[in-house]
């Protein structure tokens, strides 16, 4: 397998971080976990409705977008992701892994599943926000945890090497990197 180098760029005083050829993927992380920086890298893309990428997303396209780099191909629909049962079901909002889906009830009517994002760990999620038109990494503070419906594994887990104590450490610099320099940003009401 060809080792692909992450391309590490300061945009806006955010570090972006971008697989260098989506056919190829980075030994040391998840599949998971890049999809995470592939959708990661697209923050401060506009949000219009019915587009996935790459110069705007909506929240499934987003989805789509990271996830058809791997093969994993999804329906442009948060609703239609939300209910297929083909993929595992996380109730609580603890077992998600990075990479998983999550799944929010952010419209009053009797779909539970109206936007999706990537859970990133750590509290965080990237999505593409209709409120704020723009694709943003946010908490799940308390107002998402009051939308929150559910979770679902998409990806396997496993990571691109053997050597667990590398993937550990590069979970944990993917963690640090979410941290530093990509803060969930302030949403307005």
């Amino acid at each position: 397998m060809k080792h692909t180098p992450l391309i590490v760029r300061i945009l806006g005083g955010a570090l972006l971080v971008a697989v260098a050829a989506v056919s190829l993927i980075h030994p040391m992380y998840t599949r998971g976990e890049c999809a995470c920086i592939l959708a990661s890298a697209q923050r401060g893309k506009p949000y219009i409705l019915g587009t996935a990428g790459p110069d705007s997303y909506d929240c499934s396209g987003l989805a789509l977008d990271a996830y058809g780099r791997f093969g994993c191909e999804l329906v442009h629909s948060a609703q239609f992701i939300g209910y297929d049962d083909s993929y595992a079901t996380v109730e609580d909002p603890s077992d998600l892994r990075p990479g998983d889906l999550i799944f929010f009830d952010t419209v009053s009517d009797k779909d539970r599943c109206d936007h999706v994002g990537l859970w990133l760990g750590m509290n965080r999620f990237v999505h593409a926000s209709s409120s704020e038109e723009v694709v943003m990494i946010s908490e799940l503070d308390e107002k998402w945890q009051g939308r929150y419906s559910w979770g679902k594994h998409i990806l396997e887990p496993y990571a691109f090497t053997a050597a667990n104590e590398i993937d550990a450490a590069a979970r944990e610099w993917v963690r640090a990197c979410i941290a530093r320099f990509a803060p969930a940003e302030e949403e307005t009401a």
